[in-house]
């Protein structure tokens, strides 16, 4: 029997019903998981071949207290890893997504206060995403339009007090055709779901109202998917690539490598998919 952990938060104790199936299903290959609470500060972590990020969705709040709990803990096998961590952990990585030649729906990135009408008048926007680079779950999220814009920049004031504000077009068929997710694991894809909003809600997740489905990609679109993952750096046990594909163009939302929902209970593999991929990581270390 291995024992690996989990990483959770304070107000997931027993992570979601989607790591239950997980943690079920990993019983099946004799691993058995703990879950742990990243703050819980008698926290020790070196004694398990494998520590999986997953539940910690109370990071972005706590910033300074989970920067120091990563710090604490170089020294175990984290998955995803600190590097992929830091690199994912601030929306500033869509610079080097659009350095890497891939497509972005239009953004720029302020560290200082900013006029945001003035802004979306000079780049023709009519509609923008206004956000955190360091958020979770659309919290702080706000869809603005040229006439609403200038009620926000106490919004902006607030969120450029923590951390730098990014500012991205908004495309219209978010709500209308949904976002995909693609999930992978050990860079090999598992499945794909594509998540809907409510009516006149632009948040994609469920607390939101939004829906979720199964979904599978064409050849093409699956093509795009693998081709963008192939092109990122980085040690991955697990991905989630986010976009909205219009007019045939495949536009990355986000890429989610640090804590995302991964949607097990939407494909009948996927549970499997993640437990090959833990069983295979552990025969490096134990």
């Amino acid at each position: 029997m291995i024992n690996i952990a989990f990483l959770t938060a304070q107000n997931y104790p027993e992570l979601t019903s989607d790591e239950a199936l997980l943690i079920e299903a990993l019983k099946n290959y004799d691993i058995w998981v703990t879950p742990k609470i990243w703050e819980n500060p008698n926290l020790d972590l070196n004694n398990y071949p494998m520590t999986i990020i997953r539940t910690v969705w109370d990071y972005h709040e706590k910033f300074n207290a989970f920067q120091a709990f990563l710090q604490a803990n170089q020294s175990i096998n984290l998955f995803n890893n600190q590097k992929v961590i830091q690199w994912n952990i601030n929306k500033s990585y869509f610079n080097d997504l659009q350095n890497l030649g891939l497509k972005i729906p239009y953004f720029k990135i302020f560290t200082k206060p900013f006029s945001l009408i003035d802004f979306m008048q000079a780049h023709n926007l009519t509609r923008a995403i206004l956000k955190p680079c360091i958020s979770a779950g659309g919290r702080n999220t706000y869809l603005v339009n040229k006439n609403t814009a200038a009620k926000y920049q106490d919004n902006i004031n607030e969120i450029l007090a923590f951390c730098p504000v990014i500012v991205q077009e908004f495309i219209p068929e978010i709500q209308t055709q949904g976002e995909w997710s693609f999930i992978y694991f050990n860079r090999i894809f598992s499945h794909a779901i594509l998540k809907k909003t409510a009516k006149q809600e632009f948040k994609v997740q469920e607390r939101f109202g939004g829906s979720v489905k199964a979904i599978n990609p064409s050849t093409k679109i699956l093509n795009t998917s693998n081709e963008i993952l192939k092109k990122l750096p980085y040690d991955l046990l697990y991905a989630r690539i986010d976009a909205i594909i219009t007019n045939s163009e495949f536009y990355i939302m986000e890429l989610e490598l640090f804590e995302p929902s991964l949607f097990l209970a939407y494909n009948e593999k996927a549970t499997d998919n993640f437990c090959q991929a833990i069983k295979s990581r552990l025969k490096e270390y134990v």
